[in-house]
């Protein structure tokens, strides 16, 4: 009671059990979120985020695009890892969530940019 679900269209990857394609795409393009949760295969603080495949970056991109704040998710052994598919740099997103392996340097760099950052 009292919560909506929106899903949006596209291809569903059985493995991951998450939608992909241009029609996810254009269903998250006329929406607006105040917040938006990312999860990604490498973040590194010169690089960006990134991720395994095109289609998840290209609704990624779209997601970051359509919310005031984008908060990335990720374990601290993602750190200077980069996936195949650059999704934004780290100007793009407004907080960072990790886990508390994520070395000082690491933290200095991040928060540096501007990023929040929250250990948990």
């Amino acid at each position: 009671p009292g919560v909506t679900v929106m899903q949006t269209g596209g291809l569903l990857y059985s493995n991951t059990l998450s939608v992909l394609g241009i029609e996810a795409v254009n269903s998250i393009r006329n929406v607006y979120c105040s917040k938006s949760f990312i999860g990604v295969d490498g973040f590194d603080p010169s690089y960006g985020i990134t991720c395994a495949a095109v289609e998840e970056a290209e609704l990624c991109q779209q997601i970051i695009r359509s919310s005031e704040r984008a908060i990335v998710l990720t374990d601290s052994t993602k750190f200077g890892r980069k996936g195949f598919v650059r999704i934004c740099g780290m100007d793009s997103i407004h907080t960072l969530i990790t886990d508390d392996g994520l070395p000082e340097s690491a933290r200095k760099a991040i928060t540096d940019l501007g990023v929040e950052l929250i250990i948990v």
